[in-house]
């Protein structure tokens, strides 16, 4: 049963490079969300839903 071996580490490094990416814009997009709910908190609700009285359906 033949085995590949890759004698000169170039898989190795790809592999390095490519998880290296991915943890990178994992990292980044957890910032971004972080990021975004903390603003969220210190903004507020600033519209409120208002049930105006004139504005009454009447079925006829």
């Amino acid at each position: 049963m033949p085995v590949f071996v890759d004698s000169t580490g170039r898989r190795k490094r790809l592999l390095a490079v490519l998880g290296f990416l991915v943890v990178l814009f994992a990292a980044l997009y957890m910032a971004v969300v972080g990021a975004s709910v903390l603003l969220a908190s210190d903004a507020g609700l600033t519209t409120r839903a208002t049930v105006s009285p004139s504005a009454s359906t009447s079925a006829g």
